[in-house]
């Protein structure tokens, strides 16, 4: 593209447009640019040939113990023991029936004086009694000596 400018006093700055000119020279290659930022991802590829198979692996730790079996059939009897001590006693057993009278046993020793009896009840009358003396003193009316009249 030609621009020509003309310059006149008095009417300022005009711009006036030519026809376009022929290309130009190839010029020198330029300086690399930045590194771009990374693309979307692609679409998937096709399935490749099957590998060679891998080298054995390394032994695995041993795992839980399975649950018990059934149990086997009984054997056969085995030979006779020797005999055992002797166990410790038993309960007492229910008491037996009452046994016959035992004979009569010896005559024990005589026994400690025993506490004094209560007071029996009254006895009868004794007999008359023999006739008394005469009394020095004369009797009042109790039947007993007038006071202040005594032997000593």
């Amino acid at each position: 593209m030609n621009i020509n400018f003309l310059n006149t006093a008095s009417y300022g700055c005009f711009l006036l447009k030519g026809p376009p000119g022929l290309p130009g020279q190839k010029g020198e290659v330029g300086e690399s640019g930045m590194k771009g930022d990374k693309g979307g991802q692609g679409d998937k590829g096709d399935k490749g040939p099957l590998g060679l198979p891998g080298a054995s692996g390394l032994d695995g730790r041993i795992g839980p113990p399975g649950t018990p079996g059934p149990n086997g059939a009984p054997g056969p009897a085995g030979p006779k023991g020797e005999r055992g001590n002797k166990g410790d006693p038993g309960v007492a057993g229910p008491t037996g029936p009452v046994g016959p009278p035992g004979s009569p046993g010896e005559k024990g020793s005589r026994g400690e004086r025993g506490k004094k009896g209560s007071r029996g009840p009254k006895g009868d009358k004794g007999d008359q009694g023999a006739p008394g003396l005469d009394a020095p003193c004369p009797l009042g009316e109790d039947g007993l000596p007038v006071q202040g009249c005594w032997n000593k």
